[in-house]
């Protein structure tokens, strides 16, 4: 029995390349977002003016 030669769309190697890109940039935008938080909370141990080490 032969088989029949598998037809490929002529835009699935297109859809393949979003699909990709599309899971990189959410992956991206999902770190920045924790980076961001990780930031933001860093800095509110400074705000206390009796934590000074000069004193």
């Amino acid at each position: 029995m032969k088989r029949r030669p598998t037809i490929v769309k002529p835009d699935e190697p297109f859809t393949n390349a979003i699909d990709g890109l599309q899971t990189l940039v959410i992956a991206l935008g999902g770190g920045l977002c924790v980076w961001g938080g990780c930031n933001l909370l860093d800095g509110y141990g400074r705000e206390n003016p009796f934590s000074n080490a000069d004193v």
